[in-house]
């Protein structure tokens, strides 16, 4: 006989992790006190848009201040080209006296002073003629600026070539005034333009930043109604959350909206209740562990007891009992497997398959002497396994996978009704070059609708009435440990037929 396990160390302590929700809410707590300003929403959308204003408003700036700068320009030229006609007004030889003669070169001088000129010229067929000039030195000439012949962003160089400038330079203006196609050549201190620019710099940024102050101000009132506040609502309803998860009122309310947010806010409140159903299933499931830990301190006295008696039933000669001992033995011992397996499967963990040739037509005849297949009053029992067929694999696990199936489908039948139902349970097995297929199927009611979405997952898959759903999961999680799948095959039909894929290594006979 196999050397038995010590039932007195069975026991499961659950190790339920105390929760952390209480110093995860006071690190969040603690993150939002620590936070600056400067990191608020609110206060990098208000912050950015006075930014993006006032790029906008430079990018309007740069055009402006050159168009400023050719206005300027102009008007020296408009200006003077009615010193011009002055002075013109002046030669045409009408007798005038001294003091009228003196009244009008005063007008022409005070003309010419009031646009900060030094000189006038008057172009005519490629030669300059001096028509005015002021007393003074104006000093080397810096710059000669055609407005007739410049583009835009020779305007706009020119134009923060004047900002920029370092010293009081004398400019050259040439050009026709508006309306008129005289060429005049216009001698002038480029300070008085610098002077007109600055201020004009000034007004357009003042007039800017009102602008930009008042736009981000609208934008920032209206994105956050429309959007900052709800976000900041279901963040503060996610903070809420964290620290109660179990209560329904910390379940965000949606607003309806009928936009991104709406959608967001319903998401959040579907994701949440998923959330409160896992966390019930995993408080379920910690209390399950501790009520299996209570279990299993009553059930190490009664396996024990069993232990003492089939030791006993050994030793007895009659011929029945030699025969039907070790059966019942073995399936003491498989009893005391499953305990095993459940407890550590409680313990979320599985052991490691320990892998040995066996042969499976052998496996099944043992399974179905065990249930009593073979002598069954209402069930036809088919063994469809190939003769000889060996697989690599641990013999203890499989066993399990094909008791549970077997199992559940014997219940299934015997919750049929009538006499004249078919009741068929069989189990088929054949291997190629790398896979073993494995088929269960019976002629029973098949699998219930609300048990395949979730057929393979623990307290979710139930089969049968009355079921804990952990058979189908422990299976799934043993052949899974074999590299092998097992799925419901859906197309079969009457009943339910499940089939097993193993890898395979055939072989070499001997």
């Amino acid at each position: 006989m196999n050397e038995k396990p010590d039932y007195q160390s069975m026991s499961l302590k659950p190790t339920i992790r105390p929760s952390d929700k209480d110093g995860a809410a006071d690190r969040i707590r603690d993150n939002q006190a620590r936070r600056p300003f400067s990191l608020n929403l609110s206060a990098k959308l208000l912050l950015l848009t006075i930014i993006f204003v006032m790029l906008s408003e430079i990018f309007v700036f740069v055009p402006s201040v050159a168009k400023f700068r050719n206005d300027w320009l102009t008007d020296r030229l408009t200006r003077a080209l009615t010193v011009l006609l002055m002075t013109e007004e002046q030669g045409t030889g009408i007798q005038r006296s001294a003091e009228e003669s003196l009244a009008m070169q005063q007008r022409i001088e005070a003309a010419i002073r009031s646009f900060d000129v030094v000189t006038l010229a008057n172009r005519h067929s490629g030669r300059r003629q001096l028509v005015a000039m002021l007393d003074g030195n104006p000093g080397p000439m810096a710059a000669n600026f055609d407005v007739s012949k410049t583009g835009p962003l020779q305007s706009i160089r020119d134009a923060f070539g004047t900002l920029l400038a370092n010293e009081p330079r004398t400019i050259v203006i040439t050009g026709s005034p508006p309306g008129s196609n005289q060429m005049i050549e216009v001698l002038a201190l480029e300070a008085p333009l610098r002077a007109a620019m600055l201020t004009y710099t000034r007004n357009v940024m003042i007039l800017s930043l009102i602008i930009s102050v008042s736009t981000a101000a609208m934008v920032y009132l209206t994105l956050t109604m429309l959007f900052v506040r709800p976000i900041k609502q279901m963040a503060d309803n996610m903070v809420s959350f964290s620290r109660s998860p179990e209560e329904n009122r910390a379940i965000i309310q949606p607003s309806g909206r009928a936009d991104e947010i709406g959608i967001a806010e319903e998401r959040l409140a579907a994701m949440q209740k998923d959330l409160q159903g896992t966390l019930a299933s995993q408080r379920h499931l910690a209390n399950l562990g501790l009520a299996v830990s209570k279990i299993n301190h009553d059930l190490r006295n009664i396996l024990a007891s069993v232990q003492l008696f089939s030791d006993r039933l050994t030793a007895l000669p009659d011929p029945d009992v030699q025969k039907f001992a070790p059966k019942l033995i073995a399936g003491i011992d498989r009893a005391i497997s499953y305990c095993e397996s459940t407890l550590v499967y409680g313990s979320a963990k599985e052991e490691p398959p320990k892998r040995k040739l066996m042969r499976l037509d052998a496996m099944v005849k043992e399974l179905a002497l065990l249930l009593d297949l073979e002598d069954h009053p209402r069930i036809e029992w088919r063994n469809g396994v190939a003769t000889g067929l060996e697989i690599d694999a641990d013999p203890e696990q499989i066993f399990r996978v094909l008791m549970n199936l077997a199992r559940n489908a014997i219940k299934a039948m015997d919750t049929m009704e009538g006499d004249a139902l078919v009741r068929r349970l069989s189990i088929d097995a054949g291997a190629d070059a790398h896979i073993v297929r494995i088929v269960i199927s019976d002629s029973g009611p098949g699998v219930p609708e609300r048990a395949r979405r979730h057929l393979f997952e623990p307290f979710r898959g139930s089969i049968s009435k009355g079921g804990t759903g952990l058979g189908l999961a422990i299976a799934n999680e043993i052949i899974t440990a074999h590299g092998g799948t097992i799925r419901l095959c859906e197309d079969q039909a009457p009943g339910a037929t499940f089939e097993i894929t193993l890898p395979h290594k055939p072989t070499r006979s001997a």
